[in-house]
């Protein structure tokens, strides 16, 4: 049954890539709680083995990707499927912090095709179902304002397939104007679904 099928989805070893913001502690607090084995990325200077659950890296340097990677392999903890929520921005496109078109790409497509490539540099073949939540990427309610700079991590999840066999991309994007109550258990429901849209 699809209940059962989520059940045995949500069992499956998490690698998240979170911010410091409400919606990917929500996301990451349920999870634990359904008693999933949840490890978070956050951005930061340099990498660093935080704990046992948590890892810092820098975005634009490939190199903390390929450490984290090693790190994840070497305990034998590598992601059955990995979660990228580096691209949810809460306000209108047009007020993204002062972010550079450099800045969202190191947060964007470099990071998933970092992610993807230090994957294949450590022979990790096991099958990975790569996530990649945003907004502004596409038009959800039809009134939200788009983000071409991010148009990127489409092409980003189509040609990771292609190169990498094992790794399943989808992109699921949705309106950064709605409230935290609700949308991190909307959103599980949606990594929990086992669909096949390669963009939701």
């Amino acid at each position: 049954s699809i209940k059962d099928q989520k059940s045995d989805e949500i069992k499956y070893r998490w690698l998240m890539f979170v911010d410091e913001d409400g919606l990917s502690s929500q996301i990451v607090n349920r999870l634990v709680k359904k008693g999933c084995d949840v490890i978070t990325v956050m951005r930061g200077a340099k990498f660093d083995p935080v704990n046992d659950h948590v890892y810092a890296i820098n975005p634009q340097q490939k190199a903390d990707y390929e450490a984290l990677f090693q790190a994840l392999k070497d305990r034998e903890k590598i992601p059955e499927r990995i979660v990228h929520l580096w691209n949810i921005t809460r306000k209108d496109c047009t007020h993204l912090n002062g972010s550079s078109f450099d800045d969202l790409q190191y947060s964007g497509f470099f990071s998933l095709i970092h992610i993807a490539q230090s994957l294949g540099k450590l022979n990790i073949t096991a099958s990975i179902q790569m996530d990649v939540l945003s907004t502004h990427l596409q038009e959800v309610t039809g009134t939200e304002s788009i983000c071409p700079d991010k148009a990127t991590l489409l092409g980003a999840c189509k040609v990771i397939p292609q190169e990498y066999s094992n790794v399943s991309c989808r992109s699921i994007d949705f309106d950064g104007a709605l409230g935290e109550n609700g949308l991190a258990e909307k959103i599980i429901d949606e990594l929990t679904s086992n669909s096949a849209e390669v963009s939701v």
